[in-house]
């Protein structure tokens, strides 16, 4: 993952602040525990891959809207810089 990059990305393209891309990057980390955030599969597939993951199902809907978010996110970023 290329973190730093992705961090300014947010910054810059999806014009988050310092606070709330620090909080994306965070949650991108935690939703790698879960899946391949590098994945080449489709992001369908890997979000479907993600809600499937026993510790996952367990979080809050706060916090696995969060994750899908990051991974999203994380997503658009590669496409465009990839």
């Amino acid at each position: 993952m290329e973190l730093g990059k992705f961090e300014a990305w947010l910054k810059r393209s999806a014009g988050l602040t310092e606070k709330s891309a620090s909080d994306v990057l965070s949650r991108l980390r935690r939703a790698s525990q879960f899946v391949n955030v590098n994945s080449k599969q489709p992001i369908e597939d890997l979000i479907h891959k993600l809600g499937k993951e026993p510790k996952f199902t367990q979080l809050t809907d706060t916090v696995r809207s969060q994750l899908r978010r990051a991974v999203k996110l994380y997503r658009e970023f590669e496409d465009g810089h990839g």
